[in-house]
Parts: C-alpha cells; structure tokens; sequence
C-alpha cells in the first residue's frame, strides 16, 4: 500500500524500516505524512476515524498492546499528541504494517500531533432514539416525543406488513419484534421505544436482554403508564384498555398489582377501536356506540383508565364523554416522559438541535402517509419502505447458537 504525497508516493515498509533508524534523522514532508496516517490507524484500529474535538487529554503513559483490526498494535494518547517535537522511535519489523502481524509490540511515539478526534460517547449523543409499533399507532409516541425533546434526532418503523400484533400468538409477536428491532439496531440508534403494547407485553425482555449486550437502554411502553396511573388514582381502582393481546397478556395488572397489592384492576379488551383510529372516526355516532358497548362494564367502577393502546388517544374526546369523570392516562405521553428522564443519566441527551424524523413503514407507503398526516397532524412527505427477513432477527440466531 502506498500514499501518494507532495513529494511523491512513499512506501510505509519503507519508511517504518529503514528512514526511521536513527531515530534523529531528518524526515521530509511526505514521511510526516505517511507516519501520521499510520498513528491514526494504529490509535483507531478498524472503527471509522471520529470526527469533531477531543476529549480532554491524560497525561501520556504506555498503553500497552491494542488491535488494528486484527493486528496487535499499541495505542498513543496524552500530551506526546500537541508536541510537534516528538520523534517516533520504531522497532524494525519484516511486515506491512497494514496486512501481516508484527512479530512484536512495539511503543509508538507520534511524530506529528494527531487530527482532532471525537470521543464515542459524544458521537452515540447524536445517534437518533428509534421507535417502533406493528402500524401506525406508535405515531402518537412519536409525536409525544417531537414535543418533549424537539432536539432529539427521531426514526420510526411501523410494520404495517404485519399489523395487527394484538391477535398474534405470542411466539409470533417475538418473532416479529425481534425483526423490527435488529433493523433499527442495524441503523444505527441510542434508544429503543417499544411503542406497541402487546409487543411489549410478550417482546420486552428478550428486547431488554440485547439491547443491554449492545448498550443500548430498551424502553417498553406498558411501565410509564402504570406509574402515571398509580400516581393519579384516587380510589385504588383502575380500568385497562387494549387490544386482545394486551388484555390477554395481563401485563398491566402485573405491573399495577406489583407496584400497589391493594390496587383493584379492571380490564377490558376493544380491538374495534384501533379500526376505528385508523379510519378517521375518532368522533359521532359510530364510535358512541362502540365505546358504550366496550366501556359500560367499567362506569362507576373506577376513577383512572390507562389508554392501553397507542391508537386510543386518537379516540379520547369519545372515551371521555362515555366515562365523565374518569381521568384518562394517555401512555404515548407517559413514554415520552419516562424517555426523557432515562436519557440524561446515560449520557445521550443530543449535544447539538436536530428534530430530524425518518419515518419507516414494511408495507403500503401510501396509506402509511395518509394515516400519517391524521396521528402527526402535519403532511408526510416521505416514506421509506423497507424489507424485514431473517436476516434482522437477532433472536433466532441467538437460539440456534444455544447449547
């Protein structure tokens, strides 16, 4: 491998085998370069070279042996990077330092001061935080997050290919997760939303389980409700809507009875509602009554309903003329706290405004556009579809790798 220089190309076996020995011999321009290339290589191994400022400076030491890809190559931090004086002292070696491994380590001093470099952590703040739902109703999440963190880069994927999760079995509902959310992994994100209910009802802990092997903080939708729910309650009685596998699933009453024993929890599947969303009839007399048939058993009964479903907030206004006086926990803003309190003590609050939003659907552009323009209340310019296989799911190879 050569570069090509201001004073012509230079080969790097040759400058690290014979131009550095002595070590106070005079060096061109070209070998400055050469030798400052290298020590970016040898710093940053196989990772892209960071951008922006450093971090602060450690005083210099030896690091011992790191990696370069899979060479064995020390790394060079501390002052020596800011003095323009240092001379790089260099063991010869019978290899290309950029193909074969040396056949010992050897302690780099660079020659030249280093470009500015950017820590990891400071680079993962600017990664956006991902959410996702089996459709379009995690849009309300989504929205909930535009307004509590407007600085936060945002990407949405609604797997509209399979929607509804809520009648699934829950072997299915993992499986589908588990393909959504190796997706998102691959793009590239600091933050997982679960924002579909009945994925979190059966998904949540193996989503859990890798995003802490990545390092990324995976939250489920289900907690922040049952917490906004319990803080508000009066009476210790609590009514649950969702879908079928929500209900099914009984994550809510887990949770509620966990948190509080003497709770008294009352819960009742509408799976027409998230249609009726999706439809646009969000008020007048057909969804009268629908909410009279599902919600009659709950009136006088309990004082707080969790909204167990991201459609239903779309449906609010009609929920609350059904129940008068009950006071409704919407959880897309009850997610859209709990992200905003988990991000700061982790270090990924953004660094720089972004409000960037990418929005994902695996099927149906056009609908998931126009279902867009009604949860979002704004035009959906764009959306990009995009194709889950088995590729995406982590999870099965995770199982096949099992003893």
């Amino acid at each position: 491998m050569r570069f090509d220089a201001a004073h012509g190309d230079v080969d790097p076996v040759d400058v690290l085998g014979h131009r550095l020995a002595p070590a106070d011999a005079p060096l061109v321009g070209s070998e400055r370069l050469v030798l400052a290339a290298l020590e970016r290589v040898l710093e940053h191994g196989d990772q892209p070279y960071p951008l922006g400022p450093p971090g602060p400076q450690e005083p210099t030491r030896d690091h011992g042996v790191g990696h370069v890809g899979g060479i064995e190559a020390p790394a060079v931090h501390g002052d020596d990077h800011r003095d323009l004086q240092t001379r790089a002292t260099v063991a010869r070696t019978d290899c290309d330092i950029f193909g074969a491994v040396p056949t010992r380590p050897h302690r780099w001093r660079p020659l030249l001061p280093t470009p500015p470099v950017e820590r990891a952590d400071s680079v993962r703040q600017d990664l956006p935080i991902a959410v996702f739902d089996s459709g379009v109703g995690g849009l309300t999440v989504l929205e909930a997050l535009r307004k509590r963190l407007p600085n936060e880069a945002l990407v949405y994927l609604g797997d509209t290919a399979r929607v509804p999760y809520g009648t699934r079995s829950p072997d299915t509902v993992v499986r589908y997760a588990s393909r959504v959310a190796g997706h998102l992994w691959g793009r590239g994100i600091k933050a997982l939303v679960v924002a579909c209910n009945t994925a979190t009802t059966w998904a949540l802990g193996e989503l859990e389980t890798e995003g802490k092997r990545r390092g990324i903080p995976v939250l489920g939708v289900i907690e922040p409700g049952v917490d906004k729910a319990l803080a508000v309650t009066r009476t210790g009685r609590i009514g649950v809507i969702g879908t079928e596998g929500t209900i099914r699933g009984g994550r809510y009453e887990t949770l509620l009875r966990a948190k509080r024993p003497d709770v008294e929890v009352l819960s009742v599947p509408c799976p027409l509602f998230v249609a009726l969303a999706e439809e646009g009839w969000t008020d007048g007399p057909v969804l009268d009554l629908v909410a009279e048939r599902y919600l009659a058993p709950l009136r006088d009964r309990v004082d707080t309903l969790i909204l167990g479903c991201t459609h239903y907030p779309l449906l609010r206004a009609g929920i609350a003329k059904t129940l008068p006086g009950v006071v409704l926990v919407d959880s897309a803003t009850s997610m859209a706290e709990a992200v905003a309190r988990a991000l700061p003590p982790l270090g990924l609050s953004a660094r720089r405004p972004s409000g960037a939003m990418t929005l994902l659907a695996t099927d149906n552009r056009e609908r998931f556009m126009a279902l867009g323009e009604r949860f979002l209340e704004e035009p959906v310019e764009d959306v990009e579809i995009v194709d889950l296989d088995a590729g995406d799911e982590w999870l099965e190879h995770l199982r096949a790798a099992a003893p």
